[in-house]
């Protein structure tokens, strides 16, 4: 099993690298820059205050009201059989069998979030889509911890999760810190030790980068018809976002199998 488990923490690390190599693409900046110039300095601020309030009230009082669209005890049971299928078989097929359900639900969630974005862009709601989009968001994060045996549940997996998000978002020495501190943070996790962190400090972090990635997309899709292509960002997002996660989960859980 060891052999398997030091072959995809191979794989991770050359994708981890890629991502630190990925180069912005000049035509798609000068044409974000063309219509930044064009966007309300207000907008930025309101998207922020949005996401922040959005992760609070998720956080605070809508956590219940995600599980309630799962069966967690299911997932919970399909990840015991995978673990065990993955202890005894020590081979790809039993670590494939980990992360199945996480793939199927990944791409569940990437349909709910089209219809939510694609349909508030048809009518130019550009802004009041973001609860949603937390929600479907933390939802698909929630189920990809799951699957990888972690919790959600407490003030160290959700400070884990806010900067998970800020990583995913990340560029150049910024995003090494990022990733340098997810590390550090998950080890803490898995090693059972206490390490200090501000959540609500995060969730201003991880909705300042949400915003500034978002805020171009976010002002298109508040335009009548054209806003179907801003509300098509959110699956782009939601799925650039999950697809770390699964990455960084699946680390975490290939790090506890050779400790």
């Amino acid at each position: 099993m060891e052999t398997v488990v030091y072959k995809q923490l191979a794989k991770i690390a050359k994708k981890e690298q890629r991502q630190f190599n990925e180069k912005t693409n000049l035509d798609i900046a000068v044409f974000t820059k063309k219509i930044e110039a064009k966007i309300p300095p207000t907008l930025r601020d309101k998207l922020e205050q949005g996401f922040c309030l959005g992760f609070r009230v998720v956080f605070q009082n809508g956590t219940g009201f995600i599980e309630k669209t799962y069966h967690k005890e299911k997932y919970q049971a399909e990840y015991e059989i995978g673990d065990y299928a993955f202890e005894r078989l020590g081979n790809k097929k039993g670590l494939r069998a980990v992360s199945a359900g996480s793939h199927r639900r990944h791409f569940a969630n990437l349909g709910a979030t089209a219809l939510e974005g694609a349909g508030l862009g048809i009518l130019g709601i550009g802004l009041p889509d973001i609860p949603i989009f937390i929600g479907v968001l933390l939802k698909s994060l929630y189920e990809t911890a799951m699957s990888y045996g972690f919790s959600y549940s407490s003030d160290g997996e959700k400070y884990y999760i806010l900067l998970l998000i800020e990583s995913s978002l990340g560029s150049g020495m910024k995003k090494q810190k990022l990733y340098d501190r997810l590390e550090e943070v998950a080890a803490k996790l898995d090693g059972n030790m206490a390490f200090n962190f501000d959540l609500d400090e995060q969730i201003r972090l991880t909705a300042q980068a949400l915003a500034n990635d978002l805020l171009v997309m976010k002002f298109i899709q508040g335009l009548p018809l054209v806003g179907v292509v801003g509300g098509a960002t959110n699956v782009v997002y939601c799925h650039k976002i999950t697809d770390f996660a699964k990455m960084k989960y699946q680390k975490r859980y290939l790090l506890k199998k050779v400790k």
